[in-house]
């Protein structure tokens, strides 16, 4: 996994869950993220969560669990971030 610490402006994390990692996931299987307020479709008919972290914001994410990217937007101000990796 790897957490992340927003210093300073903001970051978009474009997450969607990984069906293949099965024992990541537990008894109740891959979820269903379609129903969720940071919901967006994908050009390719996928859902994903679009979560914005911001300033003093700490971002916490299997990454076997999840595919993940992200993006930062135009701006004159500085986004910066500490991330740390960790096993689970």
């Amino acid at each position: 996994g790897t957490w992340h610490m927003q210093l300073s402006g903001s970051k978009t994390w474009l997450i969607r869950p990984n069906s293949g990692a099965v024992e990541d996931w537990g008894g109740d299987g891959c979820p269903d993220v379609s129903e969720s307020e940071f919901a967006e479709e994908t050009e390719r008919k996928a859902w994903r969560l679009n979560i914005k972290v911001e300033e003093g914001d700490l971002f916490i994410l299997n990454t076997r669990a999840w595919y993940h990217r992200t993006e930062l937007e135009s701006s004159v101000d500085i986004s910066a971030s500490v991330a740390r990796d960790f096993y689970l």
